[in-house]
Order: C-alpha cells, then sequence, then structure tokens
C-alpha cells in the first residue's frame, strides 16, 4: 500500500455525525497533483549554461523547457501534463471506491451517536407510558446487533493496494458507544 488512511467519527458540517477516512480522497489527489506541478516548476527553473559558460559576454539565463507557461511552443507539454493530471486523479478516485465503501458500511451504525446515553437512559426513565417489555427487548437485540455488527466489518488493518486503512479507531468508538448505551 502506498498510503495509510484512518477512518475517523468526525462532526459533520450540519452538526450530525459522519464516517470519513483521513486523509481524504481529495487529499490523496491533491499530494499526487502537486508533486507533478512541483516537477513542472522545477524543470523550468533550469536555465542553460552558455551564461556560464561563456563569461565574458553578459547573458540572461535562458529557460530551457518553458512548461506549464502557457508558451505556445510547449503547448503539447502542456497538454501531456493537463491530461497526466487527470488521469492520476482518476485513478486514485477509482482506487478508494472500496475503502469509501467500507466507510459506508461503519457508517450504518452512526445512529448511535444520535443522542447521548443519558439521553438515552432519560427517555426511557421519563417516558409517559411505560416501555413495554417487548419493546425493551426489541432495543437491547438492536444494540446486540449493531455491537455484532461493529466488530464483523472488517479487521483493524484492511489494504485495498492503493491504501491501507486503520479501522480501529471507528470500531472502538462505535462498538463503545453501542456497549454503553
Amino acid at each position: 500500500s502506498l498510503f495509510s488512511v484512518e477512518l475517523k467519527i468526525s462532526d459533520g458540517d450540519g452538526g450530525g455525525n459522519r464516517v470519513v477516512i483521513e486523509p481524504s480522497l481529495e487529499d490523496l489527489q491533491a499530494t499526487y497533483v502537486q508533486a507533478i506541478e512541483r516537477m513542472v516548476t522545477s524543470i523550468r527553473g533550469i536555465t542553460s549554461v552558455d551564461n556560464d559558460a561563456v563569461s565574458l559576454l553578459v547573458l540572461e539565463p535562458r529557460i530551457l523547457l518553458n512548461v506549464g507557461a502557457a508558451d505556445p511552443l510547449y503547448a503539447d507539454l502542456d497538454s501531456t501534463i493537463k491530461h497526466t493530471k487527470q488521469n492520476i486523479t482518476q485513478l486514485i478516485a477509482s482506487a478508494m471506491k472500496q475503502p469509501l465503501e467500507l466507510a459506508g458500511m461503519y457508517a450504518e451504525y452512526i445512529w448511535l451517536l444520535d443522542e447521548e446515553v443519558d439521553e438515552y437512559l432519560d427517555s426511557y426513565i421519563n417516558a409517559e407510558e411505560r416501555v413495554q417489555k417487548e419493546q425493551y427487548e426489541e432495543q437491547l437485540h438492536k444494540l446486540n446487533s449493531a455491537m455484532k455488527g461493529i466488530n464483523n466489518i472488517a479487521y483493524r488493518y484492511e489494504s485495498f493496494g492503493f491504501v491501507r486503512v486503520d479501522t480501529e479507531g471507528a470500531r472502538a468508538f462505535l462498538y463503545g458507544r453501542a456497549l454503553e448505551k
């Protein structure tokens, strides 16, 4: 695996919780695109040696490959660089499909975080009607199924070729919340 990522529980923008991969897909894509951009900048910084070789004449340094600067002489190289960035972005998105699906599997249990444990218990204690035994058993069965399901989704580390996903933090957090309830 080229990268190690981690599943985490994150506060969503709208106030809800969600399971995310860190670093994100966008962060991984940006890492590769930035590497290409740094290479282009380095190549554009290579100048001819004629100003150093001919010390008696004052010559301005001349850029050998003016790529990435919209120079019409290097339009084909600029196009190749642009297509390479697009291809890499698409390949990374494709390689991250399965890790994102894994995050979705853990997201099925995000309902465990909807309310705090105290609120959860208060809803049973302060209920206007007494909670029926069947309802209570149903809730216990749901929590028990969640604990089993969370532990059976994946191993601590799942390798997908491009990335290795560490699931322990999200798994332990969700399992702990189910156990508390």
